[in-house]
């Protein structure tokens, strides 16, 4: 019987070890989908700013409360 419940306590801590690795690569892949996710809406909104203000002749936008300025009129 003693046996028996040292394989159990020791498929406890493997089960809780492996249960904590997956919780912790999940949760690095998430923070690191959101942080590209992040990185591609400002190129696609500092795109999308160049482009407005190219066919509308403006020197600046605000797009998501982020203020783009023409690169000309920058200094």
């Amino acid at each position: 019987m003693k046996t028996s419940k040292g394989f159990l306590l020791l498929e406890a801590i493997l089960a809780i070890l492996i249960a904590s690795i997956a919780v912790t690569t999940f949760s690095t892949i998430i923070k690191a989908t959101h942080e590209n996710n992040f990185q591609m809406e400002r190129k696609t909104d500092q795109a999308l700013a160049r482009h407005i203000m190219k066919t509308n002749n403006l020197k600046k936008i605000t797009i998501h409360d982020h203020e783009y300025q023409d690169e000309k009129n920058k200094y």
